[in-house]
């Protein structure tokens, strides 16, 4: 696989932890390239695209947690915080009625993507509010 990771870590991990390392080659992006017979895969922002998007969806969980050593044990009740980004904040969070309730929150853009994933396969409840990051749903699948 050929891939542009742009300096992002949390790509990379990502393409790691369900493809394998030694599937990558990283592309530079001051180097022009050539290549014949490619398949260009879409974006996939929206899986449904695919006929059989379950089915892609528990591969690339089951690889990620496989290539990871991480082990499915849900227990957890988090709350995706957002709070890191100025724009998107949650507002009016009440500390005690988290506390009371059980509910952690976390920030997942200061996490390494193990670390994400690790947290995911031990949440049994996800709180969040809608927006982009629903990517980390994929690791509650079935």
């Amino acid at each position: 696989i050929y891939f542009s990771f742009a300096h992002n870590q949390f790509f990379y991990d990502f393409l790691c932890a369900t493809v394998g390392k030694e599937k990558i080659i990283e592309l530079s992006p001051t180097q022009t390239y050539h290549f014949d017979n490619v398949f260009i895969a879409p974006e996939g922002r929206d899986l449904k695209e695919y006929e059989n998007y379950l089915e892609i969806c528990q591969e690339i969980k089951n690889a990620c947690f496989k290539n990871l050593n991480i082990i499915e044990n849900r227990s957890r009740t988090i709350m995706y915080g957002r709070t890191e980004l100025s724009r998107k904040k949650l507002l009016n969070v009440d500390p005690i009625f988290l506390e009371r309730h059980g509910i952690e929150v976390f920030h997942f853009s200061k996490l390494s993507f193990s670390e994400t994933v690790k947290i995911m396969a031990e949440t049994k409840n996800f709180i969040y509010i809608v927006g982009a990051s629903v990517f980390y749903l994929l690791f509650l699948l079935l």
